[in-house]
């Protein structure tokens, strides 16, 4: 649950705590023209994350972004300490060598990460 916390400077601001999730584990699958890409993270802030939104870009050698997909993660309501996973498909080119995995607040700010968060695809 959210306890508001206000800014004794501003007092009717309420500072909202920093979400914060951490990769547990990911992995990439090419299958059927799709890269299938699933992993798990856990909640480590003190606050639920609602509608947390998986993001997958996807990158040639060279650096150049191809593909970008989202999806959200299967809790709709993350509680602190608890396990998501996630799945995002994208449809797959032989030019996608690496994936970057985020995470967002659906329809808003980015969600600092910990952990493993590139893929190298061979």
């Amino acid at each position: 649950m959210f306890n508001p916390v206000f800014d004794a400077e501003y007092p009717n601001q309420i500072i909202k705590p920093a979400a914060k999730l951490k990769i547990l584990s990911i992995n990439a699958q090419r299958q059927h023209g799709y890269l299938l890409i699933q992993g798990y993270v856990v909640n480590k802030s003190d606050q639920d994350l609602n509608h947390v939104v998986a993001v997958a870009e996807c990158f040639s050698s060279s650096g150049t972004l191809i593909k970008k997909s989202d999806m959200l993660v299967d809790d709709m309501i993350t509680k602190p300490k608890q396990v998501s996973s996630f799945s995002i498909a994208v449809d797959d080119t032989p030019d996608i060598k690496d994936v970057k995995i985020s995470f967002k607040h659906f329809l808003a700010e980015k969600i600092e990460v910990d952990g493993y968060t590139t893929l190298r695809l061979a």
